[in-house]
């Protein structure tokens, strides 16, 4: 099949220059563009050096003559298709790793220096995102750029790098080819499940189950009694050079469902990375280093994305003159959307106090509010702690202890512990909390301790048991035993249904969960996994039954869902919104400064110099792109010096369908003040509260089970 679509690319490309119009593949047909194919067209001769030739014929299919972009669709696969061409084929900078793909990388190295890469096998690159979005009804060409982390040269590369840097941490030298089952173990714990990309030619990617020594790339596994350097040589014309590489194993669901063993080669791959493997492999002192280079300044980030826009244009102009500008052209110049945006702020209280809160929000605030501020809900009048930790850290713990008592005006017994014991633990306690960094201490912690005895369990890694990371701590855990921070002022008097879907890929795992919030920002229930839709359903019916004003948040669009809600409800909810939510959208917003200097009054008008523009993520802005879609910047840069670091993207909303009478305006700045509530957690979010403690519920009960104590269900005991 990706031959077949590599045929008919070549071919499309081959009749653009021979036509002098645009020509495209589009779903395994050849499509042109204002130009009929005359009858010599037809029969052509496709080559692949080194590879095969092939004889295509073509066959009409109804008119020859196709309209220009017939429909917003073809619009934006048309544009992005042209992107592709001048990036990807009429530059030699940049390719792709599936045609499929909407990502164009870079090449060439990053900036990471060679030391830091031979160290941990790992390279930065940069990759764009190229699309059309409709922008008052008008389609507008989307160019993002993000820092890509991958394999250093492939896998193979990163896998001996491995090697070694695991033999140096285990003070032994290993064998590369044959390595001790230990190593093999820590291999694959890194990248089970892992996507990797076809790095040597245009493939859709590979999802790893396994790297085995069992089987080498000169093994005749595969189906004709071959090996796979002899189906890439015959298939592809690329010669294996390392023939002894041990396998990716990757499975493929067959058209009846079942399940197949297929292999690939480390060689031709290349596997993605985040900063957390990263920080792994790299030494102390180089962290910050590495955090700089991966979070680049919002201005550079602007300026590399016009450089980008303006290359394709420059591209076009010169070498594809038939179509571009004289069918299409796109501006090199951003979007100004001042006229579509409106900031908010927000307002919270606490137990005995208010505050404003401007954007960007951030979430260190909480640093600076009053010592004798108190939670709005605060944790029972008595804890029992149980602290697990080196005497070193116990003032740290008293600390920690002082903080909970003053926010909660509560009173807390402490306990310790050097070394815990699972076994003879009191189920008496009301809070654990440990200071370790080892991995298989929490996870038994949080099977044993949350999801049997019922105990919130708040974990510090020894780097963070400091006295800056207490008012974090204390909030997240006030969460996990049942209390509140803070909540929002004056909210929307709306109760929140949030649905959140969650599927393991490689399980075929599928479950559902929801939660209902007060309009201030409490949870007032959560539910467990349902794997059957119906009996969620009629679950989410019981519990919503005789709510007035319902917000129906969702991350996906389930058409049966809505149907099923607004036939069951029509008579017990009279007001009803829909809202879906998709944290991982490629627009990307930017708040320009420039300031001016000007000369003193003289005479002669005044000389004005303009200095190098600041660019920041303007937190807290609505974006309003057409009537029913909106983007929200709900995160912020991290300002340092004068620049500002990190540039996240906004949060897409869109309104699905609504009964009643709703101020969408008001219910768009509270779903943005809902953000800001989710920073109770300790962190900055994305996503509106109810969604984000959801997404972490999900991810726990994944990596640790479903807990089988009921009073835990009570609390936030995932956060």
């Amino acid at each position: 099949m990706y031959q077949f679509y590599q045929v008919l690319a070549k071919l499309a490309q081959k009749l653009t220059r021979s036509l002098k119009t645009a020509v495209i593949s589009d779903s395994g047909k050849i499509k042109v563009l204002e130009e009929a194919i005359s009858e010599k067209d037809f029969q052509n001769e496709v080559q692949f050096k080194d590879i095969a030739t092939f004889n295509v014929k073509l066959q009409p299919a109804g008119e020859e003559l196709i309209a220009f972009a017939e429909s917003p669709l073809e619009y934006g696969r048309l544009v992005s298709k042209i992107v592709d061409l001048a990036l990807v084929h009429l530059s030699g900078d940049y390719f792709k790793y599936s045609i499929f793909s909407p990502y164009i990388m870079e090449r060439g190295e990053g900036y990471f220096d060679e030391a830091l890469r031979k160290r941990i096998g790992i390279e930065d690159g940069r990759r764009y995102y190229r699309g059309v979005r409709v922008f008052d009804g008008i389609p507008h060409l989307i160019i993002d750029r993000e820092i890509e982390l991958r394999s250093w040269k492939n896998l193979l590369n990163e896998l001996k790098v491995l090697a070694l840097w695991w033999g140096t941490i285990k003070n032994k030298k290993i064998d590369f080819y044959d390595p001790p089952k230990e190593f093999i173990n820590f291999v694959n714990w890194i990248f089970l499940n892992r996507r990797a990309n076809v790095k040597a030619y245009s493939a859709r990617p590979v999802y790893i189950s396994e790297i085995t020594w069992d089987y080498r790339a000169d093994s005749k596994i595969l189906e004709g009694n071959i090996s796979p350097c002899d189906y890439h040589q015959q298939v592809q014309g690329i010669i294996i050079e390392d023939k002894m590489q041990p396998l990716v194993k990757w499975q493929m669901t067959t058209p009846e469902g079942a399940k197949k063993d297929l292999f690939h080669v480390p060689e031709l791959l290349v596997v993605g990375h985040t900063f957390k493997d990263i920080s792994m492999r790299v030494s102390k002192s180089q962290i910050s280093q590495v955090f700089d280079i991966l979070h680049p300044h919002c201005g550079d980030q602007l300026r590399r994305i016009l450089e980008v826009n303006r290359k394709i244009d420059h591209i076009l102009k010169t070498r594809f003159r038939s179509i571009y500008p004289s069918k299409l052209e796109f501006s090199v110049l951003p979007k100004v959307v001042n006229n579509n945006v409106t900031s908010s702020s927000v307002a919270i209280k606490f137990g005995n106090k208010e505050t404003n809160i401007e954007p960007p929000f951030g979430i260190n605030f909480y640093r600076k509010y009053s010592k004798t501020a108190t939670f709005f809900k605060p944790i029972p009048e008595t804890i029992k702690l149980l602290a697990v930790c080196e005497e070193k850290h116990l003032p740290f713990i008293e600390n920690l202890k002082k903080e909970l008592e003053v926010r909660n005006n509560s009173a807390v017994s402490i306990s310790h512990l050097l070394e815990i014991d699972l076994e003879t633990i009191s189920p008496s306690f009301d809070l654990l909390v440990t200071v370790t960094d080892d991995g298989e201490t929490i996870q038994k912690c949080k099977e044993i301790i949350i999801n049997q005895f019922g105990i919130a369990h708040q974990n510090v890694t020894p780097k963070n048991a400091k006295e800056e990371s207490i008012p974090q701590l204390v909030m997240q855990i006030a969460l996990k035993l049942g209390g509140y921070p803070w909540v929002l002022k004056n909210p929307e008097k709306v109760m929140v249904l949030s649905i959140y879907s969650y599927r393991n890929p490689f399980t075929s795992l599928k479950w559902y969960l929801f939660n209902l919030m007060k309009p201030e920002g409490e949870i007032i229930f959560q539910s467990k996994p349902f794997g059957d839709e119906l009996k969620f359903l009629t679950e989410i019916k019981s519990r919503i039954k005789d709510i007035d004003k319902l917000v129906v948040l969702s991350s996906f669009i389930n058409q049966q869902f809505q149907e099923f809600l607004l036939e069951n409800t029509g008579d017990l909810i009279p007001e009803i919104i829909f809202i879906q939510i998709n944290q991982r959208d490629q627009l990307r917003l930017f708040s320009t400064f420039r300031p001016v200097i000007k000369s003193q009054r003289r005479r002669r008008p005044s000389t004005i110099f303009p200095i190098e523009a600041y660019e920041e993520v303007p937190e807290g802005s609505i974006l309003r792109v057409a009537e029913d879609e909106y983007y929200l910047v709900t995160t912020a840069s991290t300002k340092v010096g004068t620049y500002h670091r990190g540039c996240p993207n906004p949060i897409k909303l869109k309104i699905l369908r609504s009964k009643g009478i709703f101020n969408i305006e008001k219910i768009l700045r509270y779903i943005l003040s809902l953000s800001l509530v989710s920073g109770t957690s300790g962190h900055e979010t994305k996503l509106p509260a109810p969604l984000y403690y959801m997404k972490k519920y999900a991810g726990y009960v994944n990596e640790y089970g479903l807990p089988t104590n009921e009073k835990i269900f009570k609390t936030l005991f995932y956060v």
